[in-house]
């Protein structure tokens, strides 16, 4: 029974501390929001209503030394000479003199077909056209005759030339599409040569973009397989004409590549420089209000605090629990500009602004002049 006794002392004496707990906050609740209410009613001009103070972000007006548009651009690595290895003459392989990855040098003989017949015909026309060139000597034959024996053996010593496969600039074997015993016509790729001392880029740019790039535009260029090297290299051509099912133009981008670090099929990523200007002012495009045809943007008027001492004096209870006169308030001007050019994320601003003004930003509602705000952060 005792026990009993003593958990209901207990719980009344638990519930009474609640009761007084939710009492205090209520009643410091009220204070805060009384005091909320005279502090802003201080920042309000006498006569007037009390207007809302509206929290904003800003951002303060820069020049910038450089201003740049970089149009994103993906793609592929690929020669800048890529030459199909195909014999003129149809036969089967008898040697293959170079290994994928191996370098050429220009007139080196990169594979054979079987000679034989070729050689033996080649050899017979010879003969044949020493015997008519002594007859012809001596006056035995015609020059016709002698003409005919000469454009035999040529005929046929092309036909042996075609029996190898010489490389015509220097480069790389890429690509080795044949092997040795197999039989191949004139249709057939024994392989790929490609000049690797230049590469270029192919990118695909959609069809809305492609009034940004022109030829000779610079260009910045990361490579998937070295992503801390820039390749900067210049636009060399530009198709006139859709490719595909992609719709988008095709754009080459030549780059030096003396150490033989890019290698075709490598991925590709970068930027077209679409647009370059120095010493300009520039804000962020979300600050930038349009209507119709015209542009306009929030200037705010930062209001400077009051002195420390005339502070003290006027002290209410919400500056002592929160500390509410550190806030920074403004008046908004709403003010055209004219903008120079806009991109997704900033734009130059020719007329309208200075450099050091504040704008806002991330706002999400009309606002009218001599609108007062709070400012809550300035974005870089």
């Amino acid at each position: 029974m005792k026990i009993k006794e003593f958990w209901t002392r207990n719980n009344i004496i638990i519930l009474a501390a609640i009761l007084i707990a939710v009492f205090v906050m209520a009643r410091g609740i009220g204070k805060v929001k009384t005091a909320l209410e005279k502090y802003k009613a201080k920042k309000a001009p006498v006569g007037e209503e009390l207007q809302e103070i509206v929290p904003v972000k800003v951002f303060r007006v820069k020049r910038v030394p450089v201003f740049k548009d970089v149009l994103p651009i993906l793609g592929n690595v690929e020669g800048y000479k890529e030459i199909d290895l195909k014999f003129e003459s149809a036969g089967v392989i008898q040697a293959i003199n170079f290994r994928e990855g191996e370098r050429v040098a220009e007139g080196e003989v990169i594979a054979n077909i079987d000679s034989r017949d070729a050689l033996l015909k080649m050899k017979y026309n010879e003969i044949e056209m020493d015997k008519v060139a002594k007859l012809y000597g001596l006056g035995a034959v015609l020059e016709a005759k002698y003409e005919q024996a000469r454009l035999e053996y040529e005929s046929a010593k092309s036909a042996f030339d075609k029996t190898s496969l010489v490389a015509q600039v220097d480069g790389v074997l890429a690509k080795r599409e044949a092997e040795e015993g197999e039989y191949v016509s004139p249709n057939d790729k024994v392989g790929t040569l490609v000049d690797m001392d230049s590469v270029f880029c192919r990118f695909g740019i959609i069809e809305k973009d492609v009034r940004k790039v022109r030829l000779g535009q610079k260009t910045d260029i990361m490579i998937d397989a070295y992503p801390k090297d820039f390749f900067p290299g210049l636009i060399g051509e530009i198709s006139p004409m859709i490719e595909g099912r992609s719709r988008t133009f095709s754009i080459k981008v030549k780059l030096d590549n003396p150490d033989d670090k890019l290698k075709p099929g490598m991925f590709a990523r970068g930027g077209v420089v679409v647009y370059e200007k120095n010493d300009v002012l520039v804000i962020p495009s979300m600050a930038m209000k349009k209507k119709e045809d015209t542009f306009s943007v929030y200037i705010i008027h930062e209001e400077e605090k009051e002195d420390a001492a005339e502070d003290e004096s006027k002290k209410d209870e919400v500056d002592e629990l929160f500390g509410l006169m550190s806030m920074r308030l403004g008046t908004i001007e709403m003010r055209q500009i004219q903008p120079v050019y806009v991109t997704p994320d900033l734009v130059e601003v020719g007329e309208g602004i200075k450099e050091g003004e504040l704008i806002a930003v991330e706002l999400y509602q009309e606002l009218a002049d001599g609108s007062k705000v709070e400012i809550q952060e300035e974005v870089e």
